[in-house]
């Protein structure tokens, strides 16, 4: 709960400043739009699956 406290703390200040480091964003965690069901694993792996196969036919 403290860490998450801290890199709140942290996330507000990067804020404020209007920039963010790449740690930092990913530590945000922005909220999932809510009119989007989530994203299952097996989804994940499709498109992980179907990126590389297209990127190889490049």
């Amino acid at each position: 709960m403290q860490q998450a406290v801290q890199i709140q703390t942290i996330i507000n200040e990067a804020q404020e400043k209007k920039k963010l480091t790449f740690e930092e964003f990913l530590a945000s965690r922005p909220e999932w739009p809510k009119n989007r069901p989530p994203v299952t694993l097996e989804e994940m792996e499709e498109a992980i699956v179907k990126g590389a196969i297209d990127s190889a036919d490049l």
